[in-house]
């Protein structure tokens, strides 16, 4: 048997799934390890660029939206921004949401205006 550069992966599956691709593998004359490497580029392929790579976060979602409302802090457009694309919630209801909370511009902890210094 030839030797091979390509990287190696082990994982666990049911008897019965074994089962079906030793059968599945046997009708396309092919081994498991070149059926299952298969299954795994079109998957790969398929899934493209949608898979998301950022480090995840420790935080839930809504923590990350309530805790950026609650600081007392008008959050800016960037930070909206982030948390839209964390949460799938529209960046632009996120504003109109920033809006209703700041209407006057930034408050401090104590609920006064400031002039942003």
């Amino acid at each position: 048997m030839g030797q091979t550069k390509k990287a190696k992966i082990t994982f666990t599956c049911t008897k019965e799934a074994r089962d079906f691709l030793e059968k599945w593998a046997a009708a396309e004359r092919r081994t498991i390890s070149n059926l299952v490497e298969g299954l795994v580029d079109n998957a790969i392929t398929a899934k493209g660029n949608s898979i998301n790579l950022a480090p995840p976060t420790n935080e839930p979602d809504a923590t990350v939206l309530l805790k950026l409302l609650a600081s007392g802090k008008r959050p800016e457009d960037g930070e909206l921004l982030e948390v839209a694309q964390k949460t799938g919630i529209r960046e632009e209801e996120l504003i109109q949401l920033r809006d209703r909370l700041f209407p006057n511009g930034n408050h401090n902890k104590k609920g006064k205006a400031t002039n942003g210094v």
